[in-house]
């Protein structure tokens, strides 16, 4: 777990921001409850809060991530890319970044992902013009 130094994280009476090493993120995607956020471009990175510490990368892909979604109960990750899969990542097993459960199945990128709040099902939507309901409650 690497912690963020005091120069990597700006407190006004308002907002603390916490500044990530190097490079850009597209993507930014809070926790329900509100405890972490995810910060992506091709990696998946959580940050805790609101203590502003680097808690690690959950997963890297190939291509450029196009979407995360995190469940309701904050237990699951849910990433989108350009290589046309969906990785769902259980929060409390990815000490490995290899480890996800692949949802194959759409021909082209993924844009856009949803959790439902009763996690009974994933949805997804592609480029490829379908709208996918993962069936996850297992």
């Amino acid at each position: 777990v690497k912690r963020l130094t005091p120069n990597d994280i700006h407190v006004s009476d308002d907002l603390k921001a916490a500044r990530l090493p190097e490079q850009p993120r597209r993507i930014i995607q809070w926790a329900p409850n509100g405890q972490f956020f995810l910060v992506a471009d091709r990696d998946v990175e959580m940050v805790l809060w609101p203590s502003g510490e680097f808690h690690g990368v959950i997963t890297r892909c190939p291509d450029a991530i196009q979407d995360v979604a995190v469940s309701f109960d904050g237990k699951w990750v849910a990433v989108s890319s350009d290589a046309n899969e969906i990785r769902l990542i259980h929060l409390e097993t990815c000490e490995d970044t290899h480890k996800f459960i692949p949802l194959d199945g759409h021909s082209a990128p993924v844009f856009s992902l949803a959790f439902d709040p009763q996690h009974k099902f994933l949805a997804s939507a592609s480029l490829d013009g379908t709208v996918r309901l993962w069936d996850i409650s297992h």
